[in-house]
């Protein structure tokens, strides 16, 4: 993953590390020093620390062979990273005693086999520490590390179909945000992975979901550093994030000028340049963009950091993901020459990737050929036979599997619909009966009223009429006054004539009613109706509607527009 998890694996690993145990003991004046060292990203310089304090006892394997690993991560230097994580996770035996550095290690390392291109083993450590992981969690054991069980989930459904990939992201976030350890940190990173995934699978709506989740996440965090959390670098980082992964969703949906503003905005601070992760999104958003010397400026520093070179083999991947996107750039960039290159590698690339690719074929063909084989022309005709039935069932198998998937997708989709069209109806139906509890009580005769309610049909009339409530900053006594009462008569008629709702509760109770209505009525965006009916605090009002409607802001616009 990229720096913020990195980050993570050294904070989760030095805590690990603090206790004294057989396999993983580490003192805290080691880890303090090598904290130090890490931050100052010379690697040969903190390989040349973790040997000094291994020598001296200060740390032994597998945290040593964990510390190379991450050392080399950082540095983008995939194959003696993923060599040192083995080395770690191998020196695991049963029963584990560690949990925390052990999933730490299996997770890093499955990371790698990831970055690697080996997607067998990567699903095969992650799966295997997820069985892990709900063991424990079904024993009511708190020993596997939340955190890296819920992105563990989340990598595993980086693999899946969409309706099974969308289900797991929803179990990697209610993993990640069910335990009282849960960080914000945690939960931006997992949401703006979320993003990036829906969006390259085209599902837009569930992207902005997604970022609509990350922006809450990212306004939890501007809280915590305000109240004296150290997180501004992780704030700066996905602020700059989620706006060009916002670039890249509207560019998706036409809105090029907004998403070339948002973009331009984002591009002008030199930092960005900084971080790999930002410099992959940006690239994304250009070739979209058609701004293809900017996207060539961007791949050639993303090359820098991680050559092609690194992989134990050119792959199909890299092909589609670095080296043709570089050759449209080049093309369309009108660097004829260099773009003529590029397709030459291509092809040698085509080659080296269709050789290895063959080579694995005959490896799985032998074994069959030494149990059938009879005389050569009887092998070659069999082994036609089979290719082709093989070719016959897979193109069975994948249509099959298609219309499978496809069938799941419109069945979920249809249930989601219904579900939020029954809401939308309750909701309404909510409306109405404090509507017409309202109309009834307005069509008593005066001399029939108290003077409480009296005083609340004021209430309800000044709401109506003037919206005193879309003023974030109003008072209870700014209230009281525009009555010409006192508050606490306010108070006890809401209290009274409302079922027992406070003036706080009121007032939002008519807030979140004008922005449904708005939401219904108008394309306004979200963010802006929150401003609009008098709320400061942006996740405050997500969090709000979601309790009172049962429905996103999102949701509740689409269902109210089909209604």
């Amino acid at each position: 993953m990229k720096k913020i998890l990195l980050m993570i694996a050294v904070l989760g690993l030095m805590t690990a590390c603090s206790q004294k145990k057989e396999m993983t003991e580490a003192r805290g004046e080691a880890i303090e020093l090598l904290r130090e060292v890490c931050a100052t990203k010379q690697v040969d310089h903190t390989l040349q620390v973790i040997d000094s304090l291994e020598q001296a006892g200060e740390m032994r394997p597998p945290v040593s062979d964990y510390w190379r690993g991450l050392v080399y991560d950082m540095g983008w230097r995939y194959r003696l990273a993923g060599y040192y994580y083995q080395r770690a996770f191998d020196a695991y035996k049963e029963p584990v005693k560690d949990w925390k550095g052990y999933a730490q290690t299996g997770y890093r390392l499955a990371c790698m086999k990831n970055n690697m291109q080996d997607h067998d083993e990567c699903l095969r450590i992650a799966t295997r520490l997820v069985a892990q992981a709900d063991s424990l969690q079904q024993t009511g054991s708190q020993a596997f590390p939340r955190s890296i069980h819920a992105f563990l989930i989340s990598l595993i459904a980086s693999y899946q179909q969409p309706d099974e990939a969308n289900s797991n992201c929803l179990r990697a976030y209610e993993v990640l945000t069910g335990g009282h350890e849960s960080d914000a940190v945690d939960r931006i990173v997992m949401c703006s992975e979320n993003v990036e995934r829906f969006t390259d699978a085209g599902d837009l709506d569930a992207a902005e979901e997604w970022l609509e989740r990350a922006e809450e996440e990212l306004s939890i965090l501007r809280q915590q550093m305000a109240a004296g959390r150290e997180v501004r670098a992780c704030v700066i980082e996905y602020r700059k994030r989620l706006a060009l992964l916002q670039a890249i969703i509207l560019q998706a949906r036409g809105n090029e000028a907004e998403a070339a503003k948002i973009y331009n905005a984002m591009a002008n601070d030199s930092q960005m340049l900084l971080e790999p992760a930002n410099l992959e999104v940006s690239v994304r958003y250009l070739m979209a963009a058609g701004r293809h010397e900017e996207a060539l400026t961007f791949m050639n520093r993303i090359d820098t950091l991680s050559p092609p070179s690194e992989r134990p083999h050119i792959t199909f991947d890299i092909i589609s993901s670095r080296m043709v996107p570089r050759y449209e750039a080049l093309l369309k960039g009108g660097h004829n020459a260099e773009a003529l290159a590029t397709a030459t590698d291509i092809c040698k690339a085509i080659d080296s990737a269709l050789t290895a690719q063959k080579q694995n074929d005959a490896a799985e063909l032998a074994v069959i050929y030494e149990s059938n084989l009879k005389d050569r022309a009887l092998e070659q005709k069999e082994t036609t036979e089979y290719i082709h039935l093989i070719i016959i069932l897979g193109l069975v198998l994948l249509l099959g599997i298609s219309g499978v998937a496809l069938w799941h997708i419109l069945m979920a989709q249809r249930r989601l619909n219904e579900k939020n069209r029954q809401l939308f109806a309750a909701v309404q139906q909510m409306t109405d009966k404090e509507q017409q509890a309202e109309q009834q009580l307005q069509a008593l005769p005066q001399e029939e009223l108290t003077a409480v309610q009296k005083l609340y049909l004021r209430i309800c009339q000044l709401m109506d009429d003037e919206r005193p409530y879309t003023n974030a900053e109003l008072s209870r006594e700014d209230l009281a006054q525009c009555l010409g009462t006192n508050y606490k008569y306010v108070a006890d008629a809401i209290r009274e004539c409302s079922d027992g709702m406070t003036i706080t509760d009121f007032l939002n109770h008519h807030r979140l009613g004008y922005a449904a209505q708005l939401l219904a009525t108008t394309n306004e965006p979200v963010t802006l109706i929150s401003d609009i009916v008098g709320f400061n605090n942006r996740s405050y009002f997500y969090r709000l509607f979601r309790e009172h409607y049962k429905l996103t802001p999102t949701e509740y616009r689409k269902v109210a527009k089909e209604a």
